[in-house]
């Protein structure tokens, strides 16, 4: 077998591994940006992959989910209806997949007057606990939007994988960017002809973490 097939397969294998498990199979600490200079490094939830293997990966889980949802809703329904209603089906249309993000915010579990380091060190941070925002998604064919949440982060103790160093003694405050991709659909029930909208939903995954950092005294 080639080596252009080999590759083929694996990113295959990977794209279809990740989506069945939810984008949490590869460990996300790729960083691309460090040392103590560096003002902002940003942790990739897939390091290996490109923006749009990572935009397939979100639609096969969208593809998914709305199948869960037919397929309840068709086990759901009521066969003696059918004599009076008419047996229903369902279709689905997907919005094109887009990364929201939380902001640059402060990171949460800091003192007021930000973290002393003593020469140098490092702060972990994880990339939820610290609250959440909400965000809107426009969903397809103009039926309205959905909100969806995206973490804030949060700074630990131990270590999590994701951290910035910082070289310079004084009181430092750590900011983060939390991004997600979210893909919107919406869910169609058709009864005799008549097109209704069954459900809207979104699938919403972790894309990037980046951190940076302030001197605050």
């Amino acid at each position: 077998m080639s080596t252009t097939k080999d590759l083929f397969i694996t990113r295959r294998s990977i794209l279809t591994a990740a989506a069945l498990g939810g984008l949490s199979l590869i460990t996300p600490h790729g960083a691309f940006a460090d040392g103590y200079n560096s003002e902002t490094v940003e942790f990739l939830a897939f390091p290996d992959l490109s923006e749009s293997d990572v935009e397939a990966i979100v639609r096969q889980r969208a593809e998914q989910e709305a199948a869960l949802i037919i397929e309840e809703a068709m086990s759901s329904d009521d066969v003696e209806l059918y004599a009076t209603r008419g047996r229903p089906s369902y279709s689905t249309v997907y919005g094109s997949v887009q990364t929201k993000a939380s902001g640059w915010h402060d990171v949460a579990g800091q003192p007021p007057g930000g973290i002393h380091i003593d020469g140098s060190g490092s702060v972990n941070v994880q990339r939820y606990g610290g609250g959440s925002v909400s965000v809107s998604v426009p969903l397809p064919n103009g039926v309205g939007s959905i909100g969806v949440s995206i973490p804030l982060a949060k700074r630990e103790a131990m270590a999590t994988g994701f951290s910035i160093d910082i070289g310079g003694a004084g009181f430092w405050k750590v900011t983060a960017n939390v991004e997600h991709k979210v893909q919107p659909f919406v869910v169609y029930e058709t009864v005799n002809g008549v097109k209704k909208v069954y459900k809207k939903a979104a699938t919403n995954n972790f894309f990037r973490l980046s951190l940076g950092k302030r001197k605050v005294g």
